[in-house]
């Protein structure tokens, strides 16, 4: 069992759909937050339009006929875009001032990039798996990294830092990767328990976000990367790549499969500077679910209590007792191994007792799915 110390996020969907008149948004691939025009950039990958969405939900038109538009980013006062084999760069007071045209010989389809604080543009390719680096002063490239990047890389973001890129890509069980900057290293962090990531972000403590179309969530790593990840958004159709706007401490989500963009507030509840508790009983749904033969189970404790998690089959007989103690004011963690069970239906039932009156204060139970 083990109990975080790191900055517990609670999420608030915004707004499941975020329109207010006419959804202009068309297989949308990458956002990127427009501080300076208070406004969402939105690539389309099925007809290349570039979508602006104001504080107030409304869509416009930033750009149109682009063929492909997938990842972007900004810079300064330019939007980036990969239009699969080229990198346009536009002005974001004039978009048809175009302030860069870049084709990069050699690829098929770039998709994420990001900027370092160094002028330098960094792009993946990925039926290649390579990454570009392109100087944004005198607009030439050149190849970063050109193997042992993982298959399919999606997206890239920059760790300021730690001085390095972080790389998710698209297949069962894919590696995030750390390449560093000053010499193009590059090493895997950590393997996601899920597959298809697309989209990645970084917010101000240090949290790493990304998207998985296998599960349809989103998902955070802490600085540690301790695995699984905690499931950070659900509900999400086709989530593609990420964006933290720092400004509003908020992780917008395109939604390639239904034409939205998801907006969710990144909340750190904490007591003390690294010592957060949680602001009420909560379980929380298992992962992997379903499962064989293992599970992570986890949940909140708010205050100094007496604490069950026990397991039982359908017909309510108890199948095991996984916590049966007091527990302080937390988050916690719990491994269900269920070697020796049959595949089946589960409940697991979590319990706050008051030991004075020996009664249930807090009762809650989810169902788990076991396939062997």
């Amino acid at each position: 069992m083990k109990k975080y110390l790191s900055y517990q996020l609670f999420f608030i969907l915004l707004s499941s759909t975020y329109l207010v008149g006419q959804n202009l948004l068309n297989g949308p691939e990458c956002v990127s937050f427009d501080s300076l025009n208070n406004r969402y950039l939105v690539s389309n990958w099925n007809n290349g339009s570039i979508i602006a969405i104001d504080s107030t939900g409304n869509h416009s038109y930033f750009k149109q006929g682009l063929g492909h538009a997938l990842g972007n980013c900004i810079a300064g006062n330019t939007f980036y875009v990969s239009l699969g084999t080229v990198i346009l760069g536009l002005n974001l007071d004039n978009p048809n001032d175009t302030i860069m045209y870049l084709p990069i010989t050699g690829t098929t389809q770039m998709d994420g990039m990001t900027v370092d604080d160094n002028n330098n543009l960094y792009v993946v390719a990925s039926y290649q798996a390579k990454i570009y680096k392109v100087n944004l002063l005198n607009q030439s490239y050149s190849v970063f990294v050109s193997s042992g990047v993982s298959a399919r890389p999606q997206d890239v973001i920059y760790d300021k830092n730690y001085n390095k890129l972080l790389i998710c890509s698209w297949y069962d069980n894919s590696p995030i990767q750390a390449v560093k900057l000053n010499d193009s290293t590059l090493s895997n962090l950590v393997t996601t328990p899920m597959g298809n990531c697309d989209g990645l972000a970084l917010d101000e403590k240090g949290n790493y976000y990304f998207s998985s179309w296998a599960t349809n969530s989103i998902h955070m790593y802490n600085t540690t990367f301790t695995n699984p990840p905690d499931l950070f958004s659900s509900g999400h159709n086709g989530p593609s790549n990420l964006c933290f706007n720092n400004r509003d401490n908020i992780i917008a989500v395109p939604n390639f499969n239904s034409n939205k963009l998801d907006l969710i507030s990144v909340t750190p509840s904490s007591v003390g500077e690294n010592n957060p508790s949680p602001l009420e009983f909560k379980l929380l749904q298992n992962y992997p679910n379903p499962f064989n033969p293992t599970t992570t189970i986890k949940y909140w404790v708010p205050e100094l209590k007496f604490v069950t998690l026990k397991v039982y089959d359908v017909l309510g007989n108890e199948v095991t007792t996984l916590v049966e103690e007091e527990q302080s004011a937390g988050s916690y963690e719990v491994e269900f191994n269920a070697i020796n069970l049959s595949s089946g239906i589960y409940f697991y039932q979590l319990k706050s007792i008051d030991i004075s009156k020996g009664t249930a204060s807090y009762v809650s139970t989810k169902k788990l799915s076991l396939i062997k």
